[in-house]
């Protein structure tokens, strides 16, 4: 990863690992600040230690939750991997138990209690903007196309979402920047839809309400209006960016 790329941005990357846990919604002040303490501190530099290609880490809290019910974690770890490689060596040794897996440091009570949601792999597909390193607030929407989409179908639902709609959302939302990801590997998922196989993210604080932007968007192809959006989940940022001890060096 340059330093041009690094300045860019965590989503200016080829592809992401995500995170996602929740814990016990009885928990105290002081247990979650313990929990954040340890995760950004501890946890977060052995994973960029231990997975070549990782360069940076930043973690996220829900701020606002899907309004059609409980479907995003409460808690977001955003992991930046440089090269598609850095992906393929992560998968690779998930499927492989005989590869081995780093061990990492047991955490506090509430770290030891919090329950798995999400673990994915994205790929990025299209970007636009100028970015924040990282941003403080984002906005996410998980989607697949139509049912029975074949290639010509999905070359036309990619062509309107980066040449359209990303610029419309963007514009009516007063978004910084947006980036697109197709989903490679989705190890856990929780149900009831299942993990996406397009997800956008939009970086900075939007002009009113979270949720879809104002505005009537343009009409898309039939691949596209008949979409399925698995979720729309808003994120604020909580704690520092956390960069591997090599960041900058290709792993």
């Amino acid at each position: 990863m340059s330093e041009a790329d690094e300045a860019a941005g965590i989503f200016a990357t080829a592809s992401m690992y995500w995170v996602g846990v929740d814990t016990d919604p009885a928990a105290t002040p002081d247990q979650i600040a313990e929990f954040n303490d340890f995760y950004t501190r501890v946890h977060l530099p052995e994973v960029l230690e231990l997975n070549p290609g990782f360069w940076a880490a930043t973690r996220y809290r829900l701020e606002t939750p899907d309004p059609r019910g409980d479907l995003g974690p409460t808690w977001l770890t955003l992991y930046s991997i440089d090269e598609v490689a850095g992906a393929d060596r992560y998968v690779a040794r998930e499927r492989d138990p005989a590869r081995g897996r780093p061990k990492y440091t047991s955490g506090p009570g509430l770290w030891k209690t919090m329950s798995p949601r999400w673990r994915l792999i994205w790929r990025q597909v299209f970007s636009i903007g100028p970015r924040a390193l990282p941003p403080e607030s984002i906005f996410m929407v998980g989607m697949d196309a139509a049912d029975g989409a074949g290639a010509p179908e999905l070359a036309a639902f990619d062509q309107y979402y980066n040449d359209i709609h990303l610029p419309e959302v963007l514009d009516n939302g007063k978004y910084s920047a947006g980036t697109r990801f197709e989903r490679y590997e989705a190890f856990l998922h929780q149900r009831p839809e299942g993990c996406p196989q397009f997800c956008a993210v939009y970086e900075g604080e939007p002009a009113g309400a979270a949720g879809p932007p104002p505005g009537a968007p343009t009409p898309g192809p039939e691949a596209w209006e008949r979409r399925t959006t698995t979720w729309r989940l808003r994120y604020r940022r909580v704690g520092e960016l956390v960069l591997a001890p090599d960041a900058g060096v290709a792993a």
